[in-house]
């Protein structure tokens, strides 16, 4: 057993800026690569020891506690098996969390309770083609089945075939030691801000004069997700305006992922793959506010990264309005605005206020 130097052995370190341990649940991840079997997947930064096995298809991965092991491995299909019948087996042999299981011809996913332990749960997931399996196990306590899904949500989007090639940081924009790179060259006019804060660990304002990505009207601010180097948010508009452009991109390409209209600062990640924000679904027709001499509808909604799925946490009516304030624990702080009659918006005497708190949705 070795313990693991922060990188894990043959890993490559995808992201940057990383929480301190402690916020195991909002991990960042390394990138596992497997020369015998020709796969890859993301792995969490909470496992503190890892072991190869002999014949070189996987590895352990295990946690000081005793209470998080994974284990990745390949083989090859010698009973031609497919993802059905993959699962049919495992089922027959173990105790399935209900609506967990599903398959298809080259894919299998389950959830099932520790043979040994009860208490705990074991996520499998596999990729089955004719003539290879790979697949990965993670074992953690039932009662954080809940916490868990963004982990293996991030997992089982990353298990996949690989070709041989490594990511490299030398593309797109990155951030390394407090510095902005771009393309692999440093921005010496962008000052990176740190934050203090286990969701996001800074932001760069970015105009023309600091690259010629910025459109000379507009400027730019980018807020990194808690891993640095992974996700950021691209804040476009012009300074003196409320509604703003939000540009979801993957740092290490500059693939946009998703943009929406929204509003000036707010927003934030609640943890490493998702953010909640207040999206300008349109005008009204009556109304006025945030700077402008009309009304905006404005709706509450959670961007899900590892999916690349939104869902309308609190969706605006003709007469409601909903803003997001701030996180608070593990509730999402909303202002309600509402009339009784659409007409009404333009009367400031009849618009009403009040506080919303919903719980933050589980992952995955």
């Amino acid at each position: 057993m070795k313990k693991m130097p922060g990188i894990i052995l043959v890993l490559v370190a995808l992201l940057l800026g990383a929480p301190a341990m402690g916020a195991e649940f909002n991990p960042y991840f390394n990138s596992y690569f497997n020369d015998r079997f020709a796969y890859k997947i993301d792995i969490p930064s909470f496992f503190d020891f890892a072991e190869e096995s002999e014949n070189g298809d996987g590895m352990t991965f295990s946690h000081e506690s005793g209470e998080y092991t994974l284990w990745v491995w390949g083989a090859h299909n010698i009973f031609m098996d497919d993802g059905d019948s993959i699962l049919e087996e495992l089922t027959g042999t173990v105790k399935i969390v209900r609506g967990t299981a599903s398959s298809g011809t080259d894919f299998y996913t389950v959830e099932f309770f520790d043979e040994d332990d009860s208490d705990f749960i074991n996520h499998e997931y596999g990729l089955v083609t004719p003539d290879t399996i790979i697949t990965y196990r993670l074992r953690f306590p039932e009662a954080e089945q809940g916490i868990m899904g963004g982990v293996t949500s991030r997992m089982d989007q990353s298990l996949a075939p690989w070709d041989g090639s490594v990511p490299s940081p030398d593309e797109g924009f990155w951030m390394e030691d407090g510095k902005i790179l771009l393309n692999g060259i440093e921005l010496e006019k962008a000052q990176f801000t740190p934050v203090e804060s286990e969701f996001f660990s800074g932001w760069v304002e970015l105009s023309p004069l600091v690259s010629d990505m910025i459109d000379e009207e507009l400027t730019g601010v980018f807020f990194f997700s808690p891993e640095g180097g992974d996700k950021f948010i691209f804040e476009d508009g012009s300074g003196s305006r409320a509604d703003i452009f939000l540009k979801i991109h993957d740092a290490s390409n500059m693939e946009k992922m998703a943009e929406y209209s929204g509003l000036r600062g707010s927003w934030t990640w609640i943890d490493p793959h998702r953010c909640v924000f207040t999206r300008i679904d349109g005008t009204r027709d009556k109304g006025f506010g945030y700077g402008f001499g009309y009304g905006l509808r404005l709706s509450v909604v959670m961007y899900d990264t590892a999916m690349r799925e939104a869902s309308v946490l609190m969706e605006a009516t003709d007469t409601a309005s909903y803003f997001f304030e701030r996180m608070d624990g593990d509730e999402l702080v909303i202002t309600e605005e509402r009339v009784e009659k659409a007409a009404d918006w333009d009367d400031d005497a009849k618009r009403r206020e009040k506080e919303i708190r919903i719980d933050i949705p589980a992952a995955g």
